[in-house]
């Protein structure tokens, strides 16, 4: 093949007329893609698998973009069926792609209308979340990559959390450890990515609000990017204008003053506390920029109750983990919450 014949030829196309006049089973064998055994390895499934999921059902992705900004919504706007998803890696990665493409806007850049406009999260950042939520997932872990598309943010679910003491801040930094070295030396041939570590270091590069959650005990490492306020379905806010009970109103003319008394409670909060729940050390790390209430209670997946604000804002506040950036005026329409760096 070469040429235009090259140019036009399909992947296994181009396979045969490497191989053509080889032993392909020796071929493998050579490369360690057959075990001793005769069976073949996992990751020769994912990479080259037609029907990977036939045998293997849990190495595959969920993709859903719901209506509102929680998993338990009964509306959904796309959903991508198992079947679309089924085939290697690199069939799964374009799938992918594709699902997040037609489901996040475009947005116009600079001040010309006619421009062809770009991804409201850069499509740069994406391919690598996107690549290391496959390369780098636990193998071991029966459950899919689970993508999930809110109105507010893009969730990323990959089954494991981070292995062998690997931190957030060490993958901030381009610091690569792999499960699986033999399926990630491969993939680099399949998939667009380095293999050195730079990923995750790239994708921070580009303008984006991203939070990662490495969760122990759920077993999966969660990134989450945001998506901007233009974005937000416009009858979750009338909604939140026109409910029944107007909260900033409750919270000034209530009785008592919710953040004195919780300050001066018989239980003081359990202010001495040194643990946090894996919910509230997520909201202290979200807020270590300044968070509106409706940021905080969206990020965990919470209506925009009495309640709610009580049990993850105020109580994180009268314990010391959040400080209000107008403390004068508790109930300001514009207060924020930011995490509270000496403690």
């Amino acid at each position: 093949l070469t040429g235009d014949a090259f140019n036009e030829a399909s992947l296994d196309m181009i396979c045969s007329a490497i191989a053509k006049g080889h032993d392909c089973e020796k071929i493998l064998r050579n490369l360690r893609f057959i075990r001793p055994d005769g069976t073949l390895t996992v990751a020769a499934m994912l990479l080259f698998g037609k029907y990977t999921q036939r045998w293997m059902p849990m190495m595959t992705a969920k993709c859903i973009c719901f209506a509102g900004n929680s998993v338990g919504s009964k509306v959904f706007r796309d959903k991508v069926n198992d079947a679309d998803m089924e085939g290697n890696l690199l069939h799964q990665y374009d799938t992918i792609m594709d699902f997040f493409t037609r489901n996040l806007h475009n947005v116009q850049v600079g001040d010309e209308f006619n421009s062809m406009g770009k991804l409201e999260i850069p499509y740069t950042s994406l391919v690598e979340f996107t690549v290391n939520s496959l390369v780098h997932r636990s193998l071991n872990m029966k459950a899919p990559v689970r993508i999930f598309i809110f109105d507010n943010r893009v969730e990323i679910h990959s089954p494991g959390a981070l292995p062998n003491g690997l931190t957030i801040d060490d993958i901030k930094a381009g610091t690569s450890m792999p499960r699986n070295m033999f399926l990630f030396n491969n993939a680099i041939y399949l998939l667009p990515y380095t293999g050195v570590g730079s990923g995750i270091t790239r994708a921070l590069d580009e303008d984006i609000n991203v939070t990662f959650m490495n969760n122990d005990k759920a077993q999966e490492f969660v990134i989450t990017v945001w998506r901007g306020e233009s974005n937000q379905v416009e009858d979750l806010d009338t909604r939140l204008r026109h409910s029944d009970t107007d909260l900033d109103t409750r919270l000034r003319h209530s009785d008592t003053d919710l953040d004195t008394g919780l300050r001066h409670s018989d239980t003081d909060l359990d202010t001495k506390r040194v643990t946090l729940t894996n919910k509230e050390k997520d909201i202290v790390n979200f807020c270590s920029v300044p968070r509106t209430t409706k940021e905080i209670l969206d990020r965990i997946g919470v209506s925009m109750h009495f309640k709610n604000r009580e049990r993850y804002i105020t109580s994180l506040v009268a314990a010391g983990y959040l400080q209000m950036t107008n403390p004068d005026n508790p109930t300001a329409s514009n207060q924020k919450y930011k995490k509270v760096t000496t403690k």
